[in-house]
């Protein structure tokens, strides 16, 4: 049921959701650095290590991510910026 909540705060753009968890929508929305400061948590768990082809910069426009859970995630181009008001990185 909360998921659907969230889904209804912008069907059509994850990018302005406070909350993502689908790994096609994490991928879309960070690939072409999509983010907004709607963004609140990110949570990825994925079965098999999974290399992701974000952008450095992905999460430069998520200000307000106070919550990243992304496990077996390889970043090969890293990450250049991480937002401040992040508090949970796991």
């Amino acid at each position: 049921m909360g998921k659907n909540i969230v889904f209804q705060e912008s069907p059509n753009d994850p990018g302005k959701r406070s909350r993502l968890w689908s790994h096609d929508e994490v991928s879309r929305v960070l690939t072409k650095n999509k983010g907004t400061e709607a963004i609140q948590a990110i949570a990825l768990n994925y079965a098999q290590p999974y290399e992701a082809r974000w952008s450095t910069e992905a999460f430069s426009k998520t200000s307000q991510l106070r919550l990243l859970k992304i496990r077996r995630v390889h970043l090969p181009h890293g990450l250049d910026c991480l937002p401040s008001a992040l508090r949970v990185l796991d």
